[in-house]
């Protein structure tokens, strides 16, 4: 087993692929097969998280492969691997809410942008969480992902149904990691999945983008 990036991810993004990779293949003299494997850790919930361990298609001859080749290979086979889920969606609305100019956010409207956004990532070819394909489970995770907000002061109720947005603790520049700031986290998980393949970006917020 070799992890490419040689540690966890810091902030969420796929870090480039570390040289021992290459040197280490270059060292053997017998044929190698290289197996990907993905694992996506849905945390941003309430009670016990869920954990992906997905398993890609074997990468053989890879002894033949140029190093800059077998680096982009081996990222791009394991970040395609990872499902897009709740946590990643929903952080990724609230970074986008806050940077067009808007403090707060409604469970109504939420629901209905990330279920068209959903719809459209899976028509991309990217995989998502399971339960984001049923309107009941989907509904569930969406309410159990605000509830874990409502939890760590990223949102507060201030009517029913409607949240402010904590923009100091999602904002923060200063805060990496998925314990210090779960919502940017979250957000370059799937910016970084979206990236490696080149899914094409949308504002599902209905509003224009706004650097912030």
């Amino acid at each position: 087993m070799l992890a490419p990036e040689g540690h966890l991810s810091p902030d969420g993004r796929f870090w480039p692929v570390k040289s021992g990779l290459y040197r280490l293949l270059s060292m053997t003299s017998r044929e190698v097969r290289i197996l990907p494997v993905n694992t996506t850790y849905d945390f941003m919930t309430r009670g016990r998280m869920r954990v992906y361990l997905s398993f890609g298609e074997e990468i053989s001859r890879a002894r033949e492969l140029r190093k800059v080749e077998l680096e982009q290979l081996v990222q791009r086979s394991i970040i395609s691997l990872g499902p897009v889920t709740m946590g990643q969606l929903a952080s990724r609305y609230l970074l986008r809410s806050l940077r067009s100019g808007g403090d707060s956010v409604h469970r109504k409207e939420m629901a209905q942008a990330l279920a068209l956004e959903s719809r459209r990532l899976r028509n991309a070819g990217l995989r998502l969480d399971d339960r984001l394909i049923t309107e009941r489970s989907f509904d569930r995770r969406l309410d159990d992902f605000i509830g874990y907000c409502q939890d760590k002061h990223i949102l507060k109720s201030s009517a029913p149904g409607s949240y402010v947005i904590n923009r100091e603790r999602v904002l923060d520049s200063g805060s990496l990691g998925h314990r210090q700031n779960p919502v940017k986290y979250s957000n370059n998980e799937i910016e970084s999945l979206m990236e490696i393949m080149q899914c094409p970006d949308a504002d599902y917020l209905g509003t224009p983008e706004r650097a912030g």
